[in-house]
């Protein structure tokens, strides 16, 4: 019971680590996006010497941002080293990359690179809140129909553009590639019981049990069997069961259980998606 509690314990710790997490990407987001904001009205909207003044900041933003970006990857490649660093590097490599990549495109597509930017900022703060807040199957499928979707604008507003042929014939590959994944994945999904993984012939074996016996259980006794999992090791896990009658514990029983592919005769390690079911029961 004990342990029961400490997975439902870890399990609401992991989700509301998830709803913070969401809740900092959506207020960076907000700023991110302020930011995109001003740099329009002021950039694309602005007079001649609101413009120029623009173009000098950007290209400041983007010599630091690269800047930026390179001492974060250091950081993070160091973080085992130099742990220290390891709280702000992420910080540190996605600002730097936001400020290196945004200046560069705002620069060199004027004016439809900050429109792009505008977009793509809610688009992925709104993707990266729904991986922390949905199932991973719902959001890659999200993420794919959001990337094609954002693909077909960009032929649309680059359609008919001598500057924009490059990138419209690659978000036209880019589009018909990502559709065209969804679509095998949704016919393998169909012919899998909606799952896209396949174990083949990998299986979990028992490979030894221990039971306790406590009570009796008689003929009209209503009996109940409980499962849970105890521990899930890289190849192992092992299932703890109670066999109740009413409210007594008439036997506890241990198995440990090994996942074993029968086509190489070895074991195998755990399943992911066994895994990640098994630690949210």
């Amino acid at each position: 019971m004990a342990k029961n509690n400490d997975k439902r314990a870890e399990r609401i710790a992991r989700s509301n680590r998830n709803v913070n997490r969401a809740i900092t990407l959506l207020m960076v987001g907000v700023i991110a996006e302020f930011y995109l904001l001003m740099v329009n009205n002021y950039f694309v909207k602005g007079g001649v010497g609101q413009v120029l003044t623009m173009m000098s900041v950007l290209k400041a933003l983007g010599i630091i941002g690269a800047a930026a970006f390179g001492a974060g990857l250091v950081m993070w490649i160091m973080r085992k080293k130099r742990t220290r660093f390891a709280p702000v590097a992420p910080w540190i490599l996605c600002a730097g990359f936001f400020f290196a990549m945004s200046s560069e495109l705002m620069l060199k597509v004027y004016p439809q690179g900050t429109t792009m930017m505008c977009v793509i900022v809610p688009v992925a703060m709104l993707i990266g809140i729904v991986f922390l807040l949905y199932p991973r199957e719902f959001s890659v499928q999200a993420v794919g129909l959001t990337a094609s979707l954002m693909a077909m604008y960009l032929i649309h507003r680059g359609s008919g553009s001598e500057m924009w042929s490059g990138v419209v014939i690659g978000c036209s590959i880019f589009a018909v590639a990502v559709i065209t994944a969804l679509g095998i994945a949704v016919f393998k999904a169909g012919k899998n019981g909606g799952k896209l993984e396949k174990l083949g012939d990998l299986r979990i074996v028992t490979v030894s049990t221990s039971t306790s016996y406590m009570d009796q259980i008689r003929l009209h006794d209503r009996v109940r069997v409980t499962t849970t999992c105890e521990k899930i090791g890289n190849k192992s896990l092992t299932l703890f069961q109670r066999l109740l009658a009413g409210d007594r514990v008439c036997s506890e029983s241990r198995s440990v259980m090994v996942a074993f592919d029968f086509s190489r005769q070895q074991s195998m390690p755990v399943p992911d998606a066994l895994r990640e079911r098994l630690l949210a029961d």
